[in-house]
């Protein structure tokens, strides 16, 4: 009766240590993965021949197993223990050596002996590891299966942080709409325009550059470039060379937010008394 007692607190002491969170493809490559670890309880891991996190295929054929140690080396007490490779998402605390299964599989923590402790599964599964389990769908690239109320489900990726039990939307695609622009010059004097320049009042949608050229037929006179903060009006003022006598000129706008789309326009100049 005396060893009983003696062992049952340390098998007890292991068995709420859950797989809280799993991905398979990150960023666009199966090389990114990670398996997350969680145990809300400080407990002291003191199976004599350590612990492990085992790899099976949908059909329960076990494709490798790596040790995540014990004791004190096993994080818990509500803090996750990551174990990853490639890009992860956060630093691991373990670098982890077994490829997951992308379309179906299943990774268990366990005991140095091979009694499995909890499991999390994922895709269509035909024979089944564990008794302690959370099943859920395959996660997609650039998700993971997390549990949510005790349940498998996708959601964004989150790495030693709260499970968002939210399923991603789709990527956006690269930004090709341009930008919306208005323009207009004030009509200023001759001797205004030489004095200070001549203005545009310049308003985009999003935020970027506006690159404005002055021309007197095809000659170009000036040229400014400006930075422009979304739906704020900007003024650029464009001097003119000293000896121009002209009154007419051409003013060509060229605009781009920051993915480089752009919008082009262009306005007459005339100086009063022209």
């Amino acid at each position: 009766m005396a060893l009983f007692a003696l062992a049952a607190p340390a098998q007890a002491a292991d068995h709420r240590m859950t797989i809280n969170e799993v991905a398979t493809s990150l960023g666009g490559s199966p090389a990114n993965q990670f398996v997350e670890l969680l145990d809300p309880f400080d407990e002291p891991f003191l199976f004599p021949t350590g612990y492990r996190l085992a790899v099976y295929d949908a059909a329960g054929v076990r494709l490798g197993d790596q040790s995540v140690g014990g004791g004190m080396g096993i994080r818990d007490a509500g803090a996750p223990m990551l174990v990853g490779k490639g890009t992860a998402g956060a630093t691991p605390d373990l670098a982890l050596s077994v490829a997951l299964p992308t379309s179906a599989g299943q990774v268990c923590f366990e005991r140095g002996d091979g009694s499995q402790i909890n499991c999390m599964r994922w895709g269509t599964i035909t024979n089944r590891t564990g008794t302690l389990a959370t099943d859920g769908p395959a996660p997609g690239d650039g998700q993971s299966l997390q549990v949510c109320s005790g349940q498998g489900k996708l959601g964004t990726p989150t790495p030693r942080a709260d499970n968002s039990c939210t399923a991603p939307g789709p990527t956006p695609g690269p930004d090709r709409t341009k930008p919306v622009v208005s323009a207009s010059v004030p009509r200023v004097t001759s001797a205004a325009a030489h004095a200070r320049g001549v203005g545009v009042r310049v308003r985009s949608n999003e935020a970027g550059k506006a690159r404005a050229r002055l021309y007197r037929g095809r000659t170009l006179l000036r040229t400014v470039t400006a930075v422009l903060s979304a739906n704020r009006p900007r003024t650029i003022f464009l001097r003119l060379p000293r000896n121009t006598t002209a009154t007419a000129f051409t003013l060509r706008l060229h605009v781009t937010d920051a993915a480089g789309n752009a919008r082009d326009l262009v306005r007459p100049v005339r100086l009063a008394g022209g």
